[in-house]
């Protein structure tokens, strides 16, 4: 009898966040989304409006689509891609909080990966020595910018 072997690669789920390029709280609330899902710098956000949207969706090929905001070209561009719905993932990322309990992520989110390296020794370390949280006031013209993190797009000139 033949046997195979079957090598299985596992990988975060790749979500692709659509949003119109006009609704600049959509793409800040996409860049939330990807800050607090494992796996989050690799989940495109893509604006539909765009005339490279449908290039990217084939470059990412996402596992889901899910929309942000309320434009009404995001139902037509999911609907192009009805394919991708998982039974297994909810349309809602995110449940809220009730009944006194906190809200939790539907995906695997940076929790997930925080409790796994929690006993680590360099977790350990960085916890001693506080854990900072950078802050900016929101009417910030680089707001949006400091969100996203900067030094992804620019790299520093040494």
């Amino acid at each position: 009898m033949e046997t195979a072997r079957v090598d299985i690669v596992y990988r975060p789920l790749r979500i692709a966040f659509a949003v119109h390029s006009s609704d600049l709280d959509g793409v800040r609330a996409a860049v939330r989304y990807c800050h607090c899902l494992w796996g989050g710098r690799f989940n495109p956000i893509i604006l539909i409006d765009r005339p490279e949207a449908y290039r990217l969706m084939e470059l990412f090929r996402p596992d889901i689509v899910t929309s942000v905001g309320n434009h009404d070209g995001l139902s037509e561009f999911k609907n192009r891609y009805a394919f991708l719905r998982n039974s297994g993932v909810p349309e809602t990322l995110l449940y809220s909080s009730h009944g006194g309990r906190e809200g939790t992520a539907t995906v695997l989110d940076v929790r997930n990966l925080m409790v796994h390296r929690r006993d680590a020794p360099d977790w350990k370390a960085m916890v001693e020595h506080a854990i900072r949280v950078a802050t900016w006031d929101s009417v910030d013209p680089l707001a949006t910018l400091k969100l996203i993190g900067t030094d992804h797009w620019f790299p520093s000139q040494s």
